[in-house]
This record gives structure tokens, sequence and C-alpha cells, in this order.
């Protein structure tokens, strides 16, 4: 459905689904419950999100137990119950859900919420990777090297292993052929390769499939229009950080920031923050200190990137380090001249030190904290 909204558009697909979920569909229920526990499209709300699921669920939906189980498993909207968890999931495993196999595989494993049993758990683990789910081999492996649940046997403990991450370092080299079809402006082929990839779980994927999708070459005839392709690459960038990769909310801020919507970049730029992403850190500090869109405040604007660099990788961190060492030296200039009080602001500097710094600030963001273009997973 996701894809189909290049052509038919996200809203139209949108009142399908709450059209279909009026009737009583199972799969449209289980889809707007998914979209309220996930804040995906739809506002975050577990309650509605847990009487959606239940609705599906009663309908026969293996997903949306496995969905519930979730919720109990994590204690969203409500108390956390393993045992909740648990009865929800062997309803999913019951209909061949992976998700429902694989995560009570793990809860016999764990012991919570049932009682602890490995072979079991080594059993449902190997159905759920039967059924596809693309954790199970890993798992299998473990439980293979350490004789846990099965007979240790290293030789094929090893084996799967080495299977497991053949397929995730296959997914590197398929990230890459997606790269160097971007680079040669084959913005379709990179799309279609890095959207089949994010489907299948392969980290930053759904990330570069946006970052393409922003700045790749496709044809003038392309049925994508600009607006289309914004909607379609802010949904990928939305699954990457369901998925873990904190880079989507930075790359959704910066084309709100491109097109003037500094609302939305600052919301993106701070879920990155909440997330540890220090280049979110770093363009959320940089718009409180020069006060775009937001109170303009070199000391939030020093904490913010004080706490990007205890999260940053050494290239960031040289970044994050100078920004920390500007800032820091203009609130010491600005102590000395008798400015700053406790509400100093950008608006209280306004001369050739304080221009000195923004441009020296910018110029280290733009020299090495590049613009995105695709990354190996």
């Amino acid at each position: 459905a996701g894809w189909g909204g290049a052509e038919r558009g996200s809203e139209e697909i949108l009142r399908d689904m709450e059209a279909r979920a009026g009737q009583g569909t199972p799969d449209a229920l289980f889809d707007r419950g998914y979209m309220h526990m996930q804040g995906y499209v739809l506002e975050q709300n577990d309650t509605a999100a847990r009487q959606e699921l239940q609705e599906a669920a009663d309908k026969g939906f293996g997903a949306a137990h496995s969905a519930l189980g979730a919720m109990a498993y994590n204690g969203w909207g409500e108390e956390r119950n393993a045992t909740k968890a648990a009865a929800h999931f062997r309803q999913a495993a019951d209909q061949g859900h992976v998700d429902g196999l694989f995560n009570l595989g793990w809860l016999y494993y764990t012991g919570e919420g049932v009682e602890k049993d490995l072979e079991l758990s080594y059993a449902l683990v190997e159905q759920s990777h039967d059924a596809g789910h693309w954790q199970a081999l890993f798992r299998i492996a473990q439980m293979k090297l350490h004789g846990l649940g099965v007979p240790a046997n290293c030789t094929s403990g090893y084996e799967d292993l080495r299977l497991f991450l053949h397929e995730h370092l296959g997914w590197n080299a398929e990230q890459e052929e997606g790269i160097k079809m971007a680079d040669a402006g084959d913005g379709w082929g990179a799309l279609v390769t890095f959207a089949v990839l994010a489907q299948q779980g392969a980290e930053s994927a759904a990330s570069n499939a946006g970052w393409v999708l922003r700045h790749g070459e496709f044809d003038a005839g392309s049925p994508l229009a600009r607006a289309e392709r914004k909607q379609l690459a802010m949904e990928l960038y939305e699954l990457a950080f369901l998925q873990g990769d904190s880079t989507g909310p930075v790359d959704a801020g910066d084309w709100h920031l491109t097109e003037g919507n500094r609302t939305a970049a600052l919301r993106e730029y701070r879920r990155a923050f909440v997330s540890r992403n220090a280049e979110g850190a770093f363009k959320l500090g940089w718009m409180q200190y020069a006060g775009d869109g937001v109170l303009a405040s070199s000391e939030v604007a020093l904490q913010t990137l004080l706490f990007g660099l205890q999260h940053a990788s050494p290239n960031e961190a040289f970044i994050l380090q100078a920004a920390v060492w500007l800032l820091s030296l203009r609130l010491k200039m600005a102590r000395m001249a008798g400015l700053l009080g406790e509400s100093w602001s950008m608006q209280d500097a306004r001369g050739p030190a304080a221009m000195v710094t923004a441009v020296v600030v910018v110029a280290l963001s733009t020299l090495l904290l590049r613009r995105r273009r695709p990354q190996p997973g």
C-alpha cells in the first residue's frame, strides 16, 4: 500500500484504509492499529491501537496478536505483562505468523511469562526461520554453538552463523550497487534496490531510498512529481527511524529546512537528538544558537552540543568539539563585556565577534558534516 502512494497518493490510500477499517476488514483494522501504535501517519494513540488491533485479532488476523503481544511485553499504554504477551504471541504462532513464532520462542528462552523451555524455544525459532524471520538464523546459530535446547554442534552453528553474516554482507553489497546506480544517474534503479532492501530489514536502506528521492536523477517523464517524492521520502525516513536508524529524522529535517519549514525541521532534529544522533544534535544546537525557528540561546545550544559530543563518531566529535569551543569562547567574551545575563541570547550579540563565530561554525559544518549520500548498511 505504501508504494501505491506513488500513483494514487497517500491521502487516497489512507481514506481507502479508513473505509475498509470502518467495514471491519481485518487487514485494514491492523494497519490502522499499527499506525496508531507507532505514531506513523496517524497520531500515536495506544488506546486506539489496542482497540483496533484487538478487533483485527478477534477476526483471526495473526499479525494483530503479534502487535498486541509487543504492546503488552513493552508496557505500551498499559502495565508491562509478559504473561499476556505470551498469550498473544502463542495465538499468532498458532496461525503461523512469523513474528509470533519468533517472539514466543524468545519468551521460552528467557522464561518470561512462561516456564522456561529451551527445547521448545529452539523449535519455535526454527519454525520462524522456515517462515522467513530474518533474525532467526542468528538465534539458531547461538543455540547450536552453546548447546541450548539442542545438542551442541559447533560445525553446524558456525555454518549457520557464516550464512547469516553472508546474507547481511550481501545486503551491503547490494546497497553498494544501489549507490553506484545513484552516482550514475539511475534514480529509478537505485530507488528500487534500496526499497527492496528496506523491506528485508537492511540497515540504512530506507534512509538511502529517501536520499535518492530527494537528490536522485529521474526521467523528465517520471510519474513522481517532487511533492510526491517528498511525501514518499518522509514515509521512508519514518520507516528508517522505526528500524532504529536515527539518520531518518535528520534527513527529514534537512528536507524541511531547505523548503523553509523550520518548525518541522526542529521537530525532526529533536527526534534525532533524543535518539542520541550526533548530527541531529549539531543541527538542533546550531538552530538554537542562531535563533532559527526557536528562541535563541547559546547556553541551551552549548548543552545540546555537549550531549551530542558524548555520542559522536571521531569525525563528528571533531566538529562538535570545535562548535563547543567556539560557543564557550563566545559566552566568555559576552560575560567579559558585561552583556550576559541569565536570559542572554543572540539578540544581545550583534558585533563582529558573533559574526566571526557564525561564519566559522557554518564553514565547519559545510566542510566536515557533508550532505548525506547513500551509505552501505
